[in-house]
């Protein structure tokens, strides 16, 4: 699980690592990532992330001479602070969404008003008050949505691909996730494509290799890799 906290500059990074390192697993990961750019780059051991900006976008002299003059002028006032991350939102957006969050905590931002509305549409768990902090513990079903147990099945037609099969079916066995089972249909490759599935499958059970009798093309191909899938998600 990924948890990212947005921090208006890192000195609120300490409180934030206490909190949430009491609450997540040994496995899980706390991101923090900080508006303003400023000195520490690091916080008790966790990395600080600063939101990056893209410099080619018209809007941003607000951004940049706010951030000049620092954080104590963004939280002298909800209508300054607002305005800031109104104009510094689609940086803010994809900074998070770079992260892949389960939970995003957004407590240390003194209110972000409409903006908040917009990121709970992205159906992400969002933090905003202390009374949605304290109700984490008791409702993990919530905010936990990595499930380790959950089979994925991922379906890789081939046609005279041999050239780059082997890197293909590396990346999709060597993912984190570990339940998943890999469905390779060879559609009457001419080339050595399958001999490597052949050579892969006999080393790794959780591949499953189909060779049509005809060529079938990509549409059918996939089709028949679909139906014989026994995954719940499906890529």
């Amino acid at each position: 699980m990924n948890v990212v906290v947005v921090l208006p500059t890192p000195q609120f990074g300490s409180d934030a690592n206490r909190f949430w390192r009491k609450r997540i697993h040994a496995n899980d990961r706390l991101h923090l990532l900080s508006i303003v750019n400023s000195a520490p780059r690091e916080v008790d051991g966790v990395a600080i992330h600063y939101l990056e900006i893209d410099p080619r976008k018209g809007r941003q002299w607000p951004s940049r001479w706010i951030r000049a003059m620092g954080w104590r002028l963004l939280s002298s006032g909800h209508g300054l602070w607002r305005q800031y991350l109104a104009d510094i939102w689609d940086e803010l957006y994809w900074n998070l969404r770079s992260f892949d969050p389960d939970v995003i905590d957004l407590r240390w931002l003194n209110g972000l008003g409409d903006l908040e509305r917009r990121l709970r549409e992205k159906e992400w768990c969002i933090v905003s008050t202390d009374k949605d902090a304290a109700s984490l513990p008791g409702d993990v079903r919530r905010w936990r949505t990595y499930d380790a147990n959950k089979k994925v099945s991922i379906v890789l037609p081939v046609y005279n691909g041999g050239q780059y099969l082997r890197q293909s079916i590396e990346s999709c066995l060597n993912q984190t996730h570990r339940n998943l089972e890999l469905i390779v249909v060879d559609d009457c490759s001419k080339d050595n494509s399958s001999a490597i599935i052949s050579e892969f499958a006999g080393k790794d059970s959780r591949i499953r290799s189909i060779r049509n009798l005809s060529n079938q093309r990509l549409p059918r191909s996939l089709n028949i890799e679909f139906a014989a899938t026994s995954g719940e998600l499906l890529t």
